[in-house]
């Protein structure tokens, strides 16, 4: 970890990971939304996907628009997958999902089907959205099994230290330890 920390502030703050070859990290699936071929948050993400992808983390990329329920390979968007096709094509990886988590929300509250998560233990909704603005939304994605991360390097960084350490804890920082969900 402290190798990678002095790596990342030599790259002027590009995450760059360093691996013990000793250390296994987990295979992943990626879920991303993307709202149109151009959508450059999507780009974005998969900027920082390709960074994790150099430092030997296995990922699964699959897109979806509006809802995850459907989601098509980069190769080809007319090819559709369920959830659970995904959880049966990919088994025993972890889920990393791309999304401000709207599409898991129907009128203020958690869509019905979230349960088609479940072959999933550990999922990850990674946003957008600025920590010190997350509210309810993100609260009852983590009382969800979610983790919620900020889609960023901070994001990712916590997302290594957790798989290195082997916990899965609601995302703390000295600045945000106190932090109280907005409405």
């Amino acid at each position: 970890l402290h190798t990678t920390l002095d790596r990342t502030i030599q790259a002027t703050g590009w995450f760059t990971p360093v691996l013990i070859t000793t250390e296994h990290f987990p295979e992943y699936l990626a879920l991303i939304e993307r709202t149109s071929c151009q959508d450059q948050q999507a780009e974005l993400i998969i900027t920082l996907l390709k960074q994790l992808l150099a430092a030997g983390v296995s990922i699964h990329r699959y897109y979806f628009e509006t809802d995850p329920r459907h989601c098509y390979p980069e190769s080809n968007h007319f090819a559709t997958f369920t959830l659970s096709e995904l959880a049966e094509l990919h088994p025993n990886h972890g889920l990393m999902m791309f999304s401000e988590g709207n599409c898991l929300f129907h009128t203020g509250q958690l869509v019905p089907w979230l349960s088609q998560f479940s072959p999933w233990t550990k999922r990850t909704l990674f946003t957008l959205v600025a920590p010190d603005q997350w509210g309810k939304r993100e609260h009852f994605l983590e009382q969800a099994n979610f983790l919620v991360l900020p889609a960023q390097e901070a994001g990712f960084k916590y997302l290594m230290t957790q798989l290195h350490t082997n916990t899965w804890q609601s995302y703390q920082t000295a600045s945000l330890s106190a932090r109280s969900w907005h409405s």
